[in-house]
Parts: structure tokens; C-alpha cells; sequence
């Protein structure tokens, strides 16, 4: 399946794999051992695999696992075992494909589900804290407002104003500076 997977695989042997036999039936066929194929469709297998990885498939596809159906047999002798060259190759292999796919990272924008979850409790608590804080300040900031003479009044009334005319004044100016560009590139465009 991964050769499949990576396009390596003969459209024949791709639809043997994609088929509902049995997977041992499937190799069989694949490699050529089922009596249907010969060895000339084996051509791929053969340059792709070892010799040893040949066997070692052949011995699965005649062995096949507890999990497929298969007849019990009164008298099983032991089954000899793939070579153990053959099994580390395949350690080997599961090992670098296990490395590779470990060294893939996530974006670092990503946040697991848990780092979410503290995000969202820290971000509950920081708010609750500074709605407390404007709660116990309140009374204080009004009782200072109550103690304002008129003339206090008059000059925090006189500041907001020019604030507040400044800021206009500079939106406004701002925004035809904007509107200059635009009418420039317009016939650029």
C-alpha cells in the first residue's frame, strides 16, 4: 500500500490491492504466486524488492494471519519463521519512516486543545480581574467628579473639546490626502 500510495505500483497490482480479497490472496496475486500471474507481471516486484523481501512476502501471502479465515488444521507443524536480517530491515524502515514523520512540526500558529483551553481560562480571569478593579474604583472616581468645582469643570471641558477637534482635524485632513491618492492612481490603473 505505500508503494501505491506513491505511485510506484502497476495499475493491474494496484486494482489486486484495491479489491475485497482476503489481504494474503491479494499478495499472492500481487507477487505472482496464485496461479492466475506468472512471473513476466512479477517484473516490478522483482526489481523493487530483495530477494529476501521476496521470500519473506511469499511466506506471508502462504501464512496468512489468525484475523483472515482460514481452515484449522489438526496437526499444524511450526511454521518457519521470516529471516531476522529481514525483520530488522523492516524495523530499520519503520524506524526512519517513524523519525520522519516526527520531525514534521506543527505551525507554530497551531495550539493544541489543552493550550487552548488555558488560553481561554487566563483570558476569563484577566477580565474578571479588571472588571473588579473599575468596580472598586468607581465609587472613588465619583466621589472625586463630586467634589469638582465649576471651574474644574470648565477646564476638563475645555481639553476634551481641543482633543476632540484635534482628532477630527486629523481624520479629516487624513482622509483627503487618501482620496488625493486614489484620484491619482485611478488613471495609472
Amino acid at each position: 500500500r505505500v508503494y501505491a500510495a506513491k505511485g510506484l505500483l502497476p495499475r493491474q497490482e494496484l486494482l489486486v490491492l484495491q479489491s475485497a480479497v482476503p489481504a494474503s490472496q491479494q499478495l499472492l496475486a500481487a507477487l505472482g504466486c496464485d496461479g492466475q500471474r506468472r512471473s513476466s507481471s512479477n517484473s516490478w516486484w522483482e526489481q523493487h524488492l530483495s530477494q529476501h523481501q521476496l521470500q519473506a512476502l511469499r511466506h506471508l501471502a502462504t501464512h496468512p494471519d489468525k484475523k483472515e479465515e482460514q481452515p484449522k488444521k489438526e496437526s499444524s507443524s511450526p511454521v518457519p519463521l521470516p529471516d531476522a536480517e529481514d525483520c530488522d530491515e523492516a524495523i530499520e524502515h519503520y524506524a526512519r519512516a517513524r523519525s520522519s514523520y516526527q520531525r514534521l512540526a506543527p505551525p507554530s500558529t497551531y495550539k493544541t486543545a489543552s493550550e487552548r483551553v488555558v488560553d481561554l481560562i487566563t483570558a476569563g480571569l484577566r477580565g474578571t480581574v479588571l472588571l473588579l478593579g473599575w468596580v472598586v474604583q468607581l465609587p472613588v472616581k465619583l466621589a472625586r467628579l463630586a467634589t469638582w468645582s465649576r471651574d474644574d469643570w470648565s477646564a476638563w471641558w475645555a481639553s476634551t473639546k481641543k482633543t476632540v477637534k484635534d482628532e477630527a482635524h486629523h481624520y479629516w485632513v487624513r482622509g483627503q490626502a487618501g482620496a488625493g491618492v486614489v484620484r491619482t492612481a485611478l488613471p495609472v490603473l
